[in-house]
């Protein structure tokens, strides 16, 4: 019976969150503040009623949709405060765990002064919100309940959910914000990979969500997602040197690079467009990514201050530059200089170690998801994000998933 009721528990999550991403898909589109509030609503309603466990579900279905939950045309913090909320009401029931708190008060210092010397507090209402969740996390998964196989899978069968319901929404033609399906799609393509192989179970919802999503950000015309879907093959071609096949590994890794190669050659006119987006030098219509990146890397390295503190939010710099970093690396590096850069790094690597590095045997395939994620954020500026976030922590979850699951 205690059984029943958390599979009715467990379908009432997906329901609400279903309902809750289409409300606010459809209000994206119309414009419509009664579907914005009615959508609210629902997750006020979540918030009280939900045990945590199934709360955090309902969160993780929420965030692949995280462009369409905005209550103005350039607000994206209602889901970040909403994450608080989450937070705040796990943290009531559970012991704090101060150990991990050095790094990201480090950050957040790094964060206040630079924003101080820049006379620009933006910096601090937005990283507020990353480093609270981020306490939240690595709090969280201190608690081996939460890092058992079957929650994890739970977690990262409702991001692929929420991601697949968002994928829809642009095949369907709504258009919301390109840069967050090119961070999100191709990477929840190689976990939903992962975990259809490690799972020992492939079933038509996983082979029609991998479709919608690859198609999504196909459509998505972000020339960073076309280069990054090209790296989810990398996933069966490592699952080759899991099972010690390394010579069949490097066979496979050399007919990918002919195949590249040929298509390099055949359509040469689309890699040519691809390129250019970041070598071109007409920054003014968002190419020239590498210019981009190298105005901001030398801002910063002018002079000690900068180096050591950073530049700020980057529309102090409008009247040189009229486009912002387009890489969350060289983002964090540009506003918060090395010693900000320094602690960040460390509060990421905390929730990776958290997570991950509590495995089994580590499977080299598992990392794809990583790479994807990397990839994506260097064409993307998404530092402090509450979507960097949250994909992060998929990306650290597949690594434990796959390393607690036998070979295949």
């Amino acid at each position: 019976m205690q059984t029943l009721v958390k599979e009715k528990t467990n379908n009432l999550v997906y329901i609400l969150g279903a309902i809750t991403a289409i409300i606010f898909a459809v209000n994206r589109t119309i414009g419509s503040l009664p579907l914005f509030l009615l959508g609210c609503a629902i997750m006020l309603f979540a918030l009280i009623l939900l045990k945590f466990d199934d709360l955090f579900l309902y969160t993780i279905i929420l965030f692949p949709f995280l462009h369409a939950i905005k209550f103005s045309s350039t607000s994206a913090a209602f889901y970040g405060y909403y994450f608080i909320l989450v937070s705040i009401k796990y943290f009531v029931k559970n012991e704090f765990k101060f150990k991990f708190c050095f790094s990201l008060l480090a950050f957040f210092l790094c964060v206040t002064l630079t924003s101080v010397k820049y006379s620009n507090y933006n910096l601090i209402i937005t990283e507020i919100r990353e480093v609270f969740c981020l306490l939240f996390l690595i709090t969280m998964f201190n608690n081996d309940k939460y890092l058992n196989r079957e929650y994890i899978s739970k977690i990262l069968v409702c991001a692929i959910f929420g991601a697949t319901i968002s994928a829809t929404s642009f095949l369907l033609g709504a258009r919301h914000e390109r840069n967050f399906a090119t961070l999100t799609f191709p990477c929840l393509v190689a976990i939903n990979l992962l975990l259809c192989v490690y799972n020992k179970k492939t079933t038509i919802a996983n082979i029609l969500s991998m479709l919608i999503l690859a198609v999504g950000a196909l459509i998505n015309s972000s020339r960073t997602n076309f280069i990054i879907l090209l790296l989810v093959v990398l996933v069966p071609v490592f699952l080759l040197f899991d099972k010690g096949k390394v010579k069949y590994g490097i066979y496979s890794l050399f007919v990918i690079v002919v195949i590249v190669v040929i298509i390099n050659f055949t359509f040469s006119d689309i890699i040519d467009s691809v390129l250019q987006r970041f070598e071109g030098d007409d920054v003014e219509t968002g190419h020239g990514r590498i210019e981009i990146w190298k105005f901001y890397i030398n801002l910063t390295c002018s002079s000690w201050d900068r180096f050591l503190f950073g530049n700020g939010f980057y529309a102090n710099y409008s009247n040189f530059i009229s486009n912002h970093e387009h890489n969350s690396f060289v983002q964090v590096f540009s506003r918060f200089g090395i010693i900000g850069t320094i602690f960040w790094t460390f509060m990421y690597f905390n929730l990776f170690k958290q997570i991950s590095f509590r495995t089994g045997k580590f499977k080299i395939s598992s990392i794809v998801p990583f790479l994807c994620f990397i990839g994506c954020n260097m064409g993307v500026g998404n530092m402090g994000a509450m979507d960097f976030v949250c994909l992060y922590l998929c990306c650290c979850l597949i690594v434990r998933y796959c390393s607690m699951s036998g070979d295949k």
